[in-house]
C-alpha cells in the first residue's frame, strides 16, 4: 500500500508523505493533499494494528513455550 500511494513506511512504524509541489489556491491540490494525508493515516492504522497483533502472538508464544518446557 505504501508504494502504491507513494508513501514511505519506516522501520519504526512511522509513515511519511513525500514533499509535493502543490500549486497554492488550487482546489485539486487541496484535495490531493487531503487524500495523501488520509492514505497515510489509513496505512498508519493498519501498521499499528499489525504490530500490536504481532506483539500479542509473540507474547502468547512465549507463554506456551515456557509452559511446555
Amino acid at each position: 500500500m505504501a508504494r502504491s500511494k507513494d508513501l514511505t513506511l519506516h522501520d519504526s512504524g512511522g509513515v511519511t508523505i513525500p514533499e509535493r509541489d502543490y500549486p497554492p489556491n488550487d482546489p485539486d491540490s487541496a484535495g490531493a493533499a487531503r487524500q495523501d494525508q488520509e492514505n497515510a493515516d489509513s496505512l498508519l492504522t493498519r501498521v499499528t494494528a499489525a504490530l500490536s497483533y504481532a506483539a500479542d502472538v509473540n507474547e502468547h508464544t512465549g507463554y506456551e513455550l515456557e509452559r511446555i518446557t
